[in-house]
């Protein structure tokens, strides 16, 4: 069969996107979506200026490997999307993992999405036993003839797995770029170097989820040793930080867009705009490491409540209920909750509450907020 092919203007979008939300899923204790929260979070990202509003992240649980949810939830985020105002903007990605991968996959593409970003979680076989990479690549192109395909680098903490050099290379032979968040310096120099060099270059749109490094990603750029005049950067940033305050992500990432760009002209920036710039860095770093979790401590590892993190941050700014369940398989027919740990709220709160301009305090008001609801319940 074929490949399929992403259409030209979608590539366009993706080129010129800031920020990519991988959605949280606002699912009640039931297992059921919340349609009036799922909707107000999703109006949410449009009106803050995002690009795509994903489902089937880890942001999203994974969808939790529900079939009949994974369906209502692409119609779901579909139809608010092709009802936006924002549709030149918008292009409309989902995300699939885990052995139900390719029936997601499928689903997707039924739903009208244009392209899908594939989890390493998928790449296995009928008992969950991870492929290796030449029976993943051969599984990736066959998703590949249903819809284009989307990479996806994440990291090992959260059920990720180490890729060659050789595997991207393979990878981009075929998909339209790839999400790197494997938390390494060194894994996403590999992963854009690959990049860099494939013949495919004009293709491919690179996007950031390292959620540690986020401003130094973005201001870095690849090139390719045997042809010097061949660079790459990211073009955005796809990442759980973003989910949460994605007003100001839009806008983080811009201030950061518009200082790369005056790194390549004459003169370059002002030292006065390298030190915003150093200190925005270190801001954002911080932040996250509040939001995402990420210190080890007794009983509780990195990254154990970075989804209720984003919760707790979006039920601040009144965009989703605190009561909002988030829940794990643990292996053994149950599930893990994930409920935070005591002091993880106050840390969230002191990170953000001094750093105003990072956040969406000041835009999103209760008079817009009530506004928002009263239209989508007019719908």
């Amino acid at each position: 069969m074929a490949l399929a092919i992403l259409a030209p203007e979608v590539l366009e979008k993706m080129r010129a996107a800031d920020v990519l939300v991988p959605a949280p899923l606002a699912v009640s204790a039931s297992g059921r979506i919340d349609e009036k929260q799922q909707r107000l979070l999703t109006r949410y990202y449009i009106e803050c200026g995002a690009s795509s509003v994903i489902p089937g992240t880890h942001t999203g649980q994974f969808a939790r490997g529900d079939p009949a949810l994974y369906r209502h939830w692409l119609e779901l985020n579909a139809g608010m999307i092709e009802h936006t105002d924002y549709r030149k903007r918008m292009f409309k990605m989902a995300a699939v993992g885990g052995r139900g991968a390719f029936d997601m996959l499928r689903a997707a593409a039924s739903a009208g999405y244009d392209i899908v970003m594939v989890a390493p979680t998928a790449l296995v076989d009928t008992k969950g036993a991870p492929l290796d990479e030449k029976d993943s690549l051969k599984l990736l192109r066959e998703m590949a003839e249903v819809i284009p395909v989307y990479g996806f680098y994440l990291q090992k903490a959260v059920g990720g797995r180490d890729f060659s050099a050789d595997f991207w290379s393979g990878l981009f032979e075929f998909a339209y770029g790839a999400k790197a968040a494997p938390f390494s310096r060194e894994k996403t120099d590999q992963l854009m170097n690959a990049a860099v060099r494939s013949p495919r270059l004009e293709s491919l749109v690179m996007t950031t989820g390292n959620d540690d490094y986020i401003v130094g990603d973005l201001l870095k750029q690849w090139r390719d040793p045997q042809r010097p005049g061949r660079k790459l950067l990211f073009s955005a940033g796809l990442l759980g930080h973003f989910a949460t305050d994605t007003a100001a992500a839009v806008r983080l990432v811009g201030k950061v867009k518009r200082y790369r760009e005056k790194l390549e002209r004459n003169g370059g920036p002002t030292e006065q705009e390298t030190a915003d710039i150093i200190r925005l860095a270190g801001a954002v770093t911080s932040m996250n490491y509040a939001l995402f979790d990420t210190a080890d401590l007794p009983g509780s590892p990195p990254f154990a409540n970075c989804v209720y993190g984003v919760h707790y941050r979006l039920s601040r700014l009144g965009v989703i209920c605190a009561e909002t369940d988030i829940r794990w398989p643990n292996g053994n027919s149950g599930f893990r909750l994930e409920k935070g740990r005591p002091g993880l709220e106050a840390e969230i709160d002191q990170a953000y509450s001094s750093r105003g301009e990072l956040t969406d305090d000041a835009f999103l008001t209760p008079e817009l907020l009530k506004h928002w609801k009263a239209e989508l319940e007019g719908n």
